[in-house]
């Protein structure tokens, strides 16, 4: 009876295979920091405080192809660099959303922007081993495949890459926050990249990604409920949540507004000094 009742019902066969898959994966061996990493994520980002100055070290600043060898390895130069803030100059916090796949498959990060055009990004991202270069596979990541890890970068490597090389869809949000708001969601971040370092875990493509990551540090995510809204578990449509927050009046609509934030390539280069503010010059709020 049993055996018809499968047949019958195959469904029951996959949902039951995924579920122990997921118990299984939890027997995993623990996150550690001593492997073999791969060219983006051999080197960690270290951050200091001395009064006013917030210094970088190992901030990457990497320059790819557009082209990928046989072993999905596109970049042209692995370039880290030591870079000061004043803690007096942040001024303004972008969102950003790109898009690397259909309905609502993105990736998600957060710029901090500086006087005199300094800009500092916060990527949490997949820490993928050498052997792993083929790319991040979403799927493989609900079960402790990768580890989670801060990447602290310039614009030119994060948004470079994905709106100029891989021309994905790119968007960039201003948020408006106080300077305390500014200051201790940027203080956060610097903390999770160092429990990270001291404390290793995975990363899971549902309950720990880039999107949700992100909203830890703000605190955004103390209900249950929330984890349900598929703005959230798909982060490609979380500027929807954007809109209604920051639109109450709503006296643009949503396609008009998100094509506002649309990053066009052609009015930047990579290479050039200004680019971070080239790439702006089409947003307009």
């Amino acid at each position: 009876m049993i055996y018809s009742v499968l047949k019958k019902r195959p469904f029951y066969i996959i949902i039951g295979l995924i579920l122990l898959l997921f118990i299984l994966s939890f027997f995993t061996p623990k996150a550690s920091n001593n492997k073999d990493w791969s060219t983006p994520f051999k080197q960690l980002p270290i951050a200091s405080v001395n009064g006013d100055i917030l210094s970088i070290k190992n901030q990457r600043d990497f320059r790819y192809s557009a082209n990928q060898d046989d072993s999905g390895d596109n970049i042209l130069q692995a370039r880290y660099i030591h870079r000061d803030y004043k803690l007096s100059d942040l001024k303004q916090l972008w969102y950003g959303i790109s898009h690397f796949g259909p309905y609502g498959l993105a990736h998600v990060f957060v710029s901090f922007e500086f006087a005199k055009n300094q800009f500092l990004v916060v990527s949490i991202e997949a820490r993928l081993e050498q052997e792993q270069q083929g790319g991040y596979n979403p799927i493989l990541g609900l079960f402790r495949h990768y580890q989670k890890t801060v990447v602290l970068a310039t614009e030119e490597d994060v948004i470079g890459l994905r709106s100029h090389l891989r021309q994905e869809k790119v968007y960039l949000y201003p948020l408006q926050l106080s300077t305390i708001q500014l200051r201790t969601l940027l203080f956060n971040y610097l903390r999770l990249n160092e429990d990270l370092q001291q404390h290793p875990v995975f990363y899971n493509s549902f309950t720990d990604n880039c999107m949700t990551g992100l909203l830890r540090a703000t605190s955004r995510l103390n209900q249950w409920w929330q984890w349900l809204d598929y703005r959230i578990i798909l982060p490609g449509f979380s500027d929807r949540l954007l809109y209604e927050k920051m639109l109450s009046n709503n006296t643009i609509s949503f396609k008009a507004w998100q094509d506002k934030h649309l990053i066009n390539p052609a009015f930047s280069n990579i290479e050039s000094p200004s680019f971070s503010s080239a790439i702006r010059t089409t947003i307009k709020d």
